[in-house]
């Protein structure tokens, strides 16, 4: 509820206050930097459209959309000490075509400034080392310049490998903590940027990460299928994926589903947030599980090195990893992830 929290669009100021209220005002009443698209329309859940949005969510991710609401609640509570509390980032972790970009269109169509170049959510960089320590793109991430949060989207770490480095890792410990960072324009002195709390990496494959603090901070949240026509439903109805993106009432919906989110996020106590994010809630459980068995599995069969993979089928390794594995969840898909953790 501080002057630079809230949002406005062309005929409201909306501001969420220490009690998870949600309060519109005349845009005249308050000096709120961030602008929206959008209006706050609590009538939207009658609409078909906040349908469609909720069917759409569920089939980004099927078993963690709980979490991925929460996640989208934190938007407007990166002001706030509850990203200092939950010390989170997020992977979201996908096949390619599962709509992970869809939602970062609608991201934009809400909070992106038409007369700004830059996106306020997408990162100036999508390489996450260069945006993360080089200065010239810490300094196009300040929150100062309009930056709400930070999406990384088809997440590249370099050409040769998906590693997020030991000093990227740190930048990110910081940002989500509210430590400030050192970023120079061009022809510029350094200066202290502070980077949003709120870092999304969008990603078809699980980047590795170096630092073991920052990996304790990683909460992944998993999409399974592709997107396709039918696969957003609205009373019985399939709805085209362009129809869906182009619904200015879907936007409104999502507006309105984030207030929402973080109005619950503020009422709760801390041990119901700390239950939101928990571990056991993370893809990555199932992938850290999965792994101490795969290791093994290597060790058995002297596989000590990526060229003693040379020759063999994929497929045909599962198979015997399979037989020789005891683990209560073991698919060619989170087989295959173990292989792509390995670089």
């Amino acid at each position: 509820d501080s002057l630079e929290q809230g949002f406005k669009s062309d005929y409201q100021s909306i501001l969420l206050d220490k009690n998870g209220n949600i309060k519109i005002d005349s845009p005249f009443k308050h000096k709120i930097s961030h602008h929206v698209n959008v209006n706050y329309n609590p009538s939207i859940v009658n609409d078909p459209a906040y349908e469609q949005l909720n069917s759409f969510l569920s089939h980004l991710a099927p078993n963690q959309t709980k979490q991925l609401k929460a996640m989208l609640g934190l938007i407007p509570l990166q002001g706030t000490d509850i990203m200092k509390e939950i010390r989170t980032f997020f992977i979201l972790k996908g096949v390619s075509g599962a709509g992970k970009s869809t939602l970062a269109q609608l991201l934009k169509g809400i909070f992106d400034d038409e007369t700004q170049s830059e996106s306020n959510i997408i990162s100036s960089a999508q390489n996450v080392n260069k945006a993360l320590l080089d200065e010239h793109y810490v300094d196009l991430n300040d929150t100062k310049k309009g930056k709400i949060m930070l999406w990384f989207d088809d997440f590249q770490s370099n050409s040769k490998t998906n590693i997020i480095t030991a000093n990227a890792g740190t930048v990110i410990n910081g940002a989500i903590t509210g430590v400030t960072q050192t970023g120079a324009a061009k022809y510029e002195k350094e200066h202290a940027v502070k980077l949003p709390s709120l870092i999304v990496i969008a990603t078809n494959s699980m980047p590795q990460i170096t630092q073991e603090g920052t990996a304790a901070r990683m909460f992944v949240i998993d999409s399974p299928s592709i997107l396709r026509d039918r696969s957003i439903k609205a009373k019985g109805k399939t709805i085209s994926i362009s129809d869906f993106v182009n619904n200015s009432k879907v936007k409104e919906a999502l507006f309105y589903l984030i207030m929402q989110e973080a109005s619950k996020i503020l009422k709760m106590n801390e041990k119901q947030r700390a239950n939101l994010f928990d571990r056991n809630h993370s893809a990555a459980t199932n992938l850290s599980r999965l792994s101490d068995s795969f290791l093994t599995f290597l060790e058995k069969n002297e596989i000590a090195a990526p060229y003693d993979f040379i020759g063999m089928q994929t497929i045909k390794l599962f198979e015997v990893y399979k037989q020789q594995c005891d683990s209560y969840n073991v698919s060619y898909r989170s087989f295959t992830n173990q292989l792509e953790m390995l670089g």
